[in-house]
């Protein structure tokens, strides 16, 4: 019959894309995307220097293009890890180093403790 559209199957509405717990992670498109250091200081609400400082003392890296410091995707949930770490427990920047280090001790020895118990629990 003339003017009627063709049969078309019911679709499906289409599934959300699953959030972050990283709000700024849900923005990147791409894996090789580099998300501007200012744009991320706004959101966290902290100074430049501070990522300047962190990347000083070699916690991050720090992609510099035209002028502009970009933070790297893969690096972005440990740079907010220390910028927790700094705004709720008034770390100083300087120190950050020092409680990661010992943050990645503790993890360690958490997985060794781990290991261990499942060895003890495979001899009883």
């Amino acid at each position: 019959m003339a003017g009627e559209t063709p049969y078309q199957p019911d679709r499906r509405p289409e599934r959300p894309t699953p959030r972050s717990p990283y709000p700024l992670t849900d923005r990147l498109m791409f894996a090789n995307d580099l998300i501007p250091a200012t744009d991320f200081c706004v959101y966290h609400h902290v100074e430049i220097t501070f990522i300047h400082t962190l990347a000083q003392h070699g916690l991050i890296n720090v992609v510099t293009v035209e002028q502009t410091d970009y933070v790297q995707p893969d690096q972005l949930t440990r740079l907010e890890k220390l910028v927790r770490l700094h705004q709720e427990l008034a770390i100083h920047p300087d120190d950050l180093d020092i409680v990661d280090n010992l943050l990645d001790q503790v993890e360690t020895l958490q997985r060794q403790v781990t290991t261990l118990q499942n060895q003890l629990r495979f001899y009883q």
